[in-house]
Parts: structure tokens; sequence; C-alpha cells
């Protein structure tokens, strides 16, 4: 069953504005220093510190059968009240022969809502019935939106098989605040015969049904190699749901192939609602073969698998040095990311040290490009000397081998009011590199969010050089200039 349980507290936006321009003092002084996832679903919002619970819809389906999943649906509010809690929770009377599986935290931050038995003595169930109270951390501060799940196994009941009971489940809602749990919604309640009408109560017919089939084989395994002696095993187009019954999942391991589990033992268990798993501690050169089956609550699963198998390599390394502009000043702090164009993903990174040094270890072996982000002085960079990741060039990495040099001249942005003339665009590169002499500056975003096509960055470029050339040439003639004068001045006199 799903429960969405919507919580709602005001809260502060409390992030600070980072302005989009550069601050200049004094030109060229600031140019030198910048050179520098079948039970309970239970869906909700987080409850921030200061928040009371209350519920505001239940649903839940008509008619279920024994040994399957069902789904309710709970909507929630929380009021902002300024106290001191620190434990938030959601409280079910449950049949006593259900058992709650697990309970997560699925969205936007990872966070287990844990069965919590301090505080299940606290309440009083009525007969045939237990309570479950499952509570995770409140956090202080600005409002998020996340998903609880938990997942509970309809139990069987005494009876012949067709037979059909009906059965109450009821839901509430409870803090930790000021030294003691507080029931919240119903508040001050902590008899559920005392619990009744919507939006805390939900009826449901439950078929006793017999169960014979195991849970469908799981064929969507794969094993991802993820170097010195880690690898991944991912089984997420599983249809868990559509069994109706799993409880938990087993992981088996041998280094010789296998398409049976009977005589095997599983080297783990996994709860349901969960599609992937690490294996560590495995050795270099040694092919290893795996499998996963799904187990419903009677222990059954598929005897027959499909294994897969991979054979563990040990990563390499790939280090350089991030300095400055032509000064060659070493940059701390840069962030240098490892992207793999196979999967499309980023599968490393660190920043450099304060000497622009840095070293990325555990890099499975591949060839990969390599990025430095120059942040908001520095123009982002891919190895070597490119501006994006389709024309970088590829670095390799070879198991236990170190790939050194992969190093990057950042260069500067022009982003400031260089002209002073109370905006940012392209005049003030063309006054940079009047002043200072260069050209190179890679073009920046302005304020109202336009960026320099490339034909406008080579316009500029010419310009620039023209008016560097312009420069020279009225040098040159102030310098004449100067000399005449003089000559004229020495003749008077």
């Amino acid at each position: 069953m799903i429960l969405y349980f919507s919580v709602h507290c005001p809260a502060e936006d409390n992030h600070a504005q980072k302005e989009g321009k550069m601050k200049t003092m004094d030109k060229k002084e600031s140019w030198n220093i910048s050179r520098f996832f079948l039970g309970v679903l239970f869906a909700g919002v987080l409850v921030l510190g200061g928040c009371r619970l209350t519920i505001n819809s239940f649903l839940a389906p008509d008619t279920v059968d024994t040994g399957t999943v069902i789904t309710f649906t709970l909507q929630g509010y929380a009021e902002d009240i300024s106290d001191n809690d620190t434990l938030f929770g959601l409280v079910l009377q449950i049949p006593d022969t259900w058992t709650v599986l697990s309970a997560k935290v699925t969205a936007p931050i990872g966070m287990s809502l844990a069965e919590n038995p301090t505080y299940e003595p606290l309440y009083t169930p009525e007969a045939g019935y237990q309570v479950w109270v499952g509570t995770g951390s409140t956090h202080s501060g600005e409002n998020q939106t996340i998903t609880f799940a938990v997942k509970v196994l309809v139990g069987e009941f005494t009876g012949l098989i067709g037979d059909v009971e009906s059965f109450t489940v009821k839901a509430a809602t409870g803090v930790y605040r000021d030294g003691a749990w507080n029931a919240d919604d119903p508040e001050g309640i902590f008899d559920f015969a005392d619990i009744t009408g919507e939006p805390h109560v939900e009826e449901i017919l439950v078929t006793k049904v017999l169960d014979e089939t195991a849970p469908a084989m799981v064929t969507t395994l794969a094993v991802t190699d993820l170097c010195n002696g880690m690898a991944q095993l991912s089984w997420s187009g599983y249809d868990e749901e559509g069994q109706g019954d799993v409880v938990h999942y087993n992981i088996y391991q041998d280094t010789s192939y296998f398409n049976d589990i009977s005589a095997k033992t599983p080297v783990t268990t996994v709860p349901l609602g969960t599609f992937w798993y690490r294996v560590n501690s495995l050795s270099y050169g040694t092919e290893y073969h795996f499998a996963v089956t799904a187990v419903d609550e009677l222990g059954q699963e598929n005897s027959e698998v499909i294994s897969q198998s991979i054979i563990p390599q040990e990563g390499g390394t790939i280090s350089g040095r991030i300095t400055g502009n032509e000064y060659g000043d070493p940059l701390g702090g840069i962030q240098i990311d490892v992207y793999d164009h196979s999967s499309g993903q980023y599968v490393a990174g660190t920043s450099t040290d304060f000497d622009g040094t840095y070293s990325i270890s555990n890099v499975c072996p591949g060839t990969y490009s390599v990025k430095a982000d120059g942040g908001e002085i520095y123009a982002t960079e891919w190895y070597d000397n490119r501006s994006n990741s389709q024309d970088a060039d590829m670095v390799t990495v070879e198991s236990g081998q170190i790939t050194s040099g992969i190093d990057f001249i950042l260069t500067e942005f022009c982003k400031a009011d260089f002209d002073d003339d109370g905006d940012v665009d392209g005049f003030d590169m063309a006054f940079f590199a009047a002043e200072v002499g260069r050209v190179d500056c890679p073009c920046a975003e302005f304020e109202s969010g336009a960026v320099l096509s490339s034909t406008e960055v080579d316009e500029i470029q010419g310009l620039q050089n023209e008016i560097l050339s312009l420069r020279t040439e009225l040098a040159a003639k102030e310098r004449r200039l100067q000399e005449l004068v003089d000559t004229y001045t020495g003749t008077v006199n």
C-alpha cells in the first residue's frame, strides 16, 4: 500500500545570491590577484524542525489476498509551531500476522524510516492487532519534498482457502519534541480504539489463498567491475510489484559458472525494493560468477538462475598540474573530473592541492576525457586545451599504471566592467586586451545572460588585434612627436 504524506512548513530561503559580474578595484591589481526504494509504500515531504503533523486523507485497496503487497495512500500536512523536535514518525495499527518489511525515504535525500520499538509501547492496539512506529530524523531549515517507502507483508489468518475476512488498518502520526513523544494526529490519542473514521481508518477485505509458486526468475542481472576489488550487481528491470509476494532477494557468488542454486547458500540477502548490491574484496584476475533470486514469504525461490561474470581489474591513476595563464601560477581548489563517453557519466574526480597538483586513483582501465572546472575566474577546459568533451584528447588509463602529465593552463575570464561604462559587454574585452596586451581571453557570460557566438568572438579578437596594432602605431607616433618637441625645445634654448 502506498501512503502519500505531504508535509509543508514555512521556511526562509537562506541561500546566498551570487553576483553575476566580477568586481574590480584597480584593474591591474585585480588581474594580478585573480591569477589564484508487496508492502506499504509511504510517500511524503520531509518534516522539518518545529512542525506539527496532521493527516488529511487515507486511501487503501478494498480487497487483497494473503501473502501479497497492498498500497495505502495517505496525505497530510505539517504546521510550523517553532518547537524543538528531533524525530517524526508514522504510527500504524496492522493485524498481528502482518509484517513491515522495510521503510525508506527515496527522495530527495537518502534516509531510512526505521522501526522504533521505543515508542510502540506508548500506544494500545486493539485485540488481534499490533503497533508499528517508523521514525526518521527531522531537519531544520528549508522545506524539502521527500518520499518514504514502507512495505508490509499481508499475513495469513485462520480458515480455509477462499475464506474472506475484514481487517481494519489505522494510521496516526507522532513527533518527539521537548523531551517526550507526542501523538500529533489524532492529537493526544494513544489508544487505537479511540481512533475512528476518516481520514485515519480503512477497511480491507482479505482473501485466504494458497501460494505454491515462487517468484519469477531474475533475468535482468548486470554486473559491473568497479575496479580495485569491487563489483556492482544491478537487477533494476525486475518486476517486483508484478510478483505480488517478494520479501527479499538472495545473492549467490562462485568462481565457476552455475545455473542452479538448489545446493548453494546465498552469500547475503537484501530487502525487497533494493535492486543493487556492491561486492567487495574480490581478487584481481579471478573470474567471479553472480546470480540473484527473488524470495517470497514462504521462502520459495526459483532454483534456475542466469549467472553473470566479471574478472576484476586493478584501477589506474590520472595525475597532473593546473596553472593559470602564461605566468605559471599554481591553481589550488580547481575541480578535476573524469568523463566516460561510453556510459555518458563522470566516473571520478578530485580537486587540486595548493601547489596545483592533483591525482585521481581507482579509475577503471579505459579511455576518458578529463575536465578542469575553472569556476568563476577561469575558463573551464577539457584536456588538451579543448572547450568541450567531444573535441577533447582522450586519456588512456591502464590497470595498475599512472597516467601522468595531464596538465592544464587555464585562462582568466574577461568578465568585468573594464571600461567603466556601467555594463559588461564585448567592449570590455577589447579594453582588457588594449590594457594588458592579451587577446586570448575567453568570451564571458554577460549580465543579460547572452553568450557571445564564435563569430562574435572572432570579430572581437580581430578588433582587439587592430586596437593593439593601432596602439603600437600611436605609441610610435607619440614617441616621434616627443622627439620632435624635444629637438625643437633644445634648438630654441
